[in-house]
């Protein structure tokens, strides 16, 4: 994905989807549901732009007019959240860290391939609301649901500065 595509996602309100590699089917079925139903979305599925980390990218992300984090939980996603290893647990502790500070229905766990609520991280334990990849039309309602975020429009010079720090 180029930075211009990401800027203008960016300006507005929009959705995150966080997932594992091994899920990237999933990702890109809700990405295409949530588009077609009125969603701007983001998710790193046409790769980085040329010279962006993924802590890079993600900081942007959290940072800007995000008003919905999907995390595509499953045994994969989890497993590499216990061994802190890899892309997905880097994803994690930083949404970790800003779940800490900020409005917790920001974040919104995605269950696929049977994977229990139960065996979520403790960060998610009470959770409320929950999406699954079988019922797309409530990930819609959640995803459009009020939140305590407050989308505000960032200016291209803001969106570049952002992305240069």
């Amino acid at each position: 994905m180029d930075i211009n595509t990401i800027n203008r996602i960016v300006m507005s309100s929009f959705v995150f989807i966080s997932y594992a590699r091994e899920n990237y089917a999933v990702a890109s079925l809700i990405y295409d549901y949530l588009y077609k139903h009125g969603n701007n979305v983001l998710f790193d599925g046409g790769g980085l732009p040329r010279g962006m980390s993924l802590p890079e990218f993600e900081q942007y992300i959290i940072h800007s007019n995000c008003k919905k984090v999907l995390m595509i939980f499953d045994s994969n996603y989890s497993a590499k959240i216990i061994s802190h290893t890899g892309e997905v647990w880097q994803e994690y502790d930083l949404i970790r860290n800003h779940y800490r500070s900020y409005n917790k229905d920001k974040y919104i766990p995605v269950l696929c391939d049977g994977f229990n609520k139960d065996n979520l991280p403790p960060l998610f334990k009470g959770q409320t609301i929950f999406g699954t990849v079988t019922d797309l039309d409530g990930l819609v309602n959640d995803c459009n649901a009020a939140s305590n975020h407050k989308p505000h429009l960032m200016s291209p010079a803001k969106a570049k500065k952002l992305m240069n720090t």
